[in-house]
């Protein structure tokens, strides 16, 4: 876990998995309430598999970015409207 300045206000919060020590998700905190974006990883590779941003609320998804486990690779993006919720479009790459 990585604090603001404050030293009370957190960052970055990492999670480990208890198996093999990789890196399994990444969380951004730009501001106490809210969510900027969510990273996770495969627990064996280490790779990330997924992107999830959020919209200026901090709730509502932006967009989610889908990624092959074994290359990295991005494989699908899933676009939501403004309200966080319906689907606007999937792109697959």
């Amino acid at each position: 876990t990585y604090y603001k300045n404050d030293g009370k206000t957190i960052n970055y919060l990492y999670e480990y998995d208890k198996d093999t020590g990789n890196k399994v998700k990444e969380i951004h905190y730009p501001t106490k309430a809210m969510v900027f974006f969510i990273n996770e990883y495969d627990k064996n590779t280490g790779i990330q598999v997924k992107e999830t941003i959020y919209q200026d609320d901090g709730e509502s998804i932006k967009f989610v970015i889908e990624y092959d486990k074994d290359t990295g690779k991005k494989i699908k993006e899933t676009i939501y409207k403004i309200d966080g919720k319906t689907i606007d479009k999937i792109i697959r790459y």
